[in-house]
């Protein structure tokens, strides 16, 4: 269900006199109802699933929060929004990003919420389950390889011998070929010297591609997380390249790096990761000013490793023993 059909969907319970849809009355307690931005998905796909929580006056409800088998399937909160109103009641509407594993059949759900009712007493709502039709990437999975002949009929209607001989022959005389060229490129090609990366003008390039002033606001999203991703994996001490956004922010928090440089990059990633898998449209202070808060960070991040690094060198200069110069010795006149 696509978010406008479910703004509709709420549009019309607005209007019906805080009556569902369906014709069944609200409860006077918190329900959690979910639905997908898709029913078409492929193992791999990222989907949203858009949570509606409705909570009636004098109740404080917690936010909704995933539950069942998460074997096949990768899920975290992305937003959260207040709608319309019925009666007596509020609307809380959440979205969470979604990346499909499971093989055949998904079931995501239920998404419980925790509440406390005016007179103090707790309770727990749930919504409903989602059941998914996953496709592989196989059209027909049980379809059988080709070609489908055995070996020896393919082998009893081959080429004739003598053909089988020059091919070999004319395979030979190129892998010979190949080979000492290969050898002779190897010996002329120059050693090249490895240069540091720069790690302010991995951000200035993308910079200078001028993305914004084109439009391309999730290229530009796109590129410069990358770059926040590379910078941590090569200065941070663990592999950001191949980490989600959330398994990034957990190892920040187990780590003893400073608060205002990771709470910038820990921003900078997740309002990328809702530009590039949400649709979300940044305003245009956010957009523009995305290099140059990116580069804070960075900036600082390099500045505190230069002055680690001043540090080690001292301590490793003042553990060494000094070695006291050697006197020449005195020449003596006379026998």
């Amino acid at each position: 269900m696509k978010l406008h059909i479910l703004y509709i969907y709420l549009f019309l319970l607005y209007f019906s006199g805080g009556e569902q849809v369906s014709g069944a009355p609200l409860t006077d307690t918190v329900s959690v109802e979910i639905s997908p931005s898709t029913a078409q998905i492929t193992i791999g796909d990222s989907l949203t699933v858009f949570c509606a929580v409705t909570v009636p006056d004098g109740i404080q409800a917690g936010d909704p929060v995933p539950a069942g088998d998460k074997q096949f399937v990768d899920i975290s909160p992305q937003w959260h929004s207040t709608g319309l109103s019925a009666p007596g009641k509020h609307l809380e509407y959440y979205g969470f990003l979604m990346y499909v594993f499971a093989p055949d059949t998904l079931r995501v759900g239920p998404f419980t919420v925790d509440y406390i009712e005016s007179d103090g007493t707790p309770g727990k709502a749930e919504s409903n389950v989602l059941t998914l039709i996953v496709k592989g990437v196989v059209t027909v999975p049980d379809a059988a390889p080709k070609p489908n002949r055995g070996p020896f009929s393919i082998a009893s209607k081959g080429m004739p011998l003598w053909l089988k001989i020059i091919l070999v022959a004319v395979a030979a005389a190129l892998i010979a070929i190949i080979i000492r060229l290969f050898r002779r490129r190897k010996r002329e090609t120059p050693i090249e010297v490895w240069k540091p990366i720069d790690e302010i003008g991995e951000f200035e390039h993308i910079r200078s591609m001028h993305l914004l002033e084109s439009g391309q606001i999730k290229e530009l999203y796109f590129l410069t997380s990358m770059a926040i991703r590379g910078f941590i994996h090569r200065n941070m001490g663990f592999e950001a390249l191949y980490s989600t956004t959330d398994e990034i922010v957990m190892r920040f928090a187990r780590n003893s790096h400073e608060a205002s440089v990771t709470s910038a990059f820990r921003e900078i990633l997740e309002e990328s990761d809702m530009v590039k898998f949400a649709k979300y449209i940044p305003p245009v202070d956010k957009s523009a000013t995305l290099i140059d808060r990116a580069l804070v960070p960075v900036r600082n991040m390099l500045d505190s490793i230069a002055r680690e690094q001043e540090r080690l060198e001292a301590e490793q200069k003042a553990a060494t023993p000094q070695t006291p110069a050697k006197s020449l010795p005195v020449h003596q006149g006379g026998k």
